[in-house]
């Protein structure tokens, strides 16, 4: 767990919508970027943001190496839901040319467990990415805790949901 930070990052401002003037801030990894090793390390990353009061919605680009090259914030929502967009995404792991994607989001009411729209668009970002060769390793979702309490989380690689909808994915692809 102790890999897992970003030590050797930096912070770039990008339009995100041009007509409102808001930004994201990106973290830009080196090369040299964290490495992703399981669940709990992304959810122990993410822990100070969990108590947000508003809904968010990140994605880790990985490299081959399962090395994180960008940080994103991808969407902002209000207090029980975030407009997730799976274009949005690919778009961006096809500019910094990642292989590999871990979506994370928060539930600002403590409940990590993953509603039925959560499943439904970690769903079509696993097969948007699927017609593309990248491949999503997990989507966690991240509980509120109290200051100094472990931090809630449900990760749909561990129960087996990611596996699954990959292997329908790919044979969605294969039909002719």
């Amino acid at each position: 767990m102790n890999g897992f930070q970003m030590k050797k990052e930096k912070e770039v401002r990008t339009r995100s919508n041009w007509s409102s003037g808001e930004f994201v801030v990106l973290r830009v990894c080196d090369s040299s970027g964290p490495m992703v090793g399981s669940s709990a390390d992304v959810a122990n990353y993410f822990q100070d943001d969990a108590r947000a009061i508003r809904e968010w919605f990140r994605v880790l680009y990985l490299n081959s190496k399962n090395k994180v090259i960008l940080n994103k914030l991808e969407f902002l929502g209000t207090v029980d839901s975030s407009p997730v967009y799976p274009r949005e995404i690919i778009a961006t792991a096809l500019q910094c040319g990642a292989t590999c994607l871990v979506l994370a989001h928060n539930h600002p009411s403590g409940d990590p467990e993953p509603s039925y729209c959560d499943k439904e668009i970690t769903k079509a970002i696993v097969f948007a990415a699927a017609t593309m060769g990248i491949k999503v390793l997990d989507h966690v979702i991240i509980g509120a805790s109290k200051a100094g309490d472990k931090t809630p989380f449900y990760s749909m690689a561990d129960q087996d949901q990611i596996q699954d909808y990959q292997m329908a994915a790919a044979s969605y692809m294969n039909v002719k």
